[in-house]
């Protein structure tokens, strides 16, 4: 049996790698989608045990005929019943076309009207970059994880600007491993990355971005050649 020529396996291996990643991405909008359809499922139990009370108090005789309306949802205070919305977060809310069901009221009324609106501005933050099939789940979800927005404390400076267009890249192609930003270290004011090597029992080779950058570009002039 041949034996395969080095350039040939690092192909092979980048093609791989490729492959993976892509999995990846498409394991994690699974997830999103995964994770909107249980908050979905649990709004419906909600809604399914609030009309279940209405029905049987209707159908259960007593000394004097009450009539209950259907529409009419209790109010309810902190220990798991619900209490009124203030109009701002309503507002807020239904003008993205997102329809407060029970579970979300439940979810806003166990947080501060602060950390609600940190909440819906991070979550219009992420729909404006990604498509959101279930935008009431993942806004539920956002709420009672008390996300907030991505708010860059400064400028970036264009060196910061090309790091974050060329990591982008080198994540895509395969080159890089996908740890977010904050999560690198820093190493004499030189953001670290991981590059991915075989050659290391680790999997990837920690480089200066710049280093790994120049290296990327060498490999690809090499491929081309």
């Amino acid at each position: 049996m041949g034996i395969f020529p080095p350039t040939y396996l690092s192909e092979v291996f980048k093609q791989r790698i490729r492959e993976l990643s892509a999995e990846n991405r498409e394991l994690k909008r699974q997830n999103q989608n995964l994770r909107g359809h249980v908050a979905e499922i649990f709004e419906l139990k909600s809604e399914c045990e609030r009309l279940r009370t209405q029905i049987k108090q209707l159908t259960t005789p007593e000394s004097s005929p009450k009539v209950v309306s259907l529409n009419s949802v209790p109010k309810k205070s902190d220990n798991g019943e619900l209490k009124n919305i203030s109009q701002e977060i309503t507002h807020l809310i239904t003008e993205m076309g997102i329809k407060i069901g029970v579970r979300l009221k439940q979810e806003i009324a166990k947080h501060d009207v602060t950390r609600v609106k940190l909440a819906i501005s991070a979550f219009e933050q992420y729909r404006s970059h990604n498509s959101i099939e279930n935008p009431g789940a993942c806004l539920l979800a956002m709420i009672r994880d008390e996300a907030e927005p991505n708010i860059p404390l400064k400028a970036m400076t264009p060196l910061e600007d090309e790091f974050e267009r060329w990591y982008c890249q080198a994540i895509e192609s395969g080159f890089c491993q996908d740890v977010p930003k904050k999560y690198l270290p820093i190493q004499q004011g030189e953001i670290q990355v991981r590059v991915n090597n075989d050659k290391f029992s680790s999997g990837y080779e920690l480089l200066s971005w710049q280093i790994a950058k120049a290296k990327m570009e060498l490999d690809k002039d090499s491929s081309i050649s």
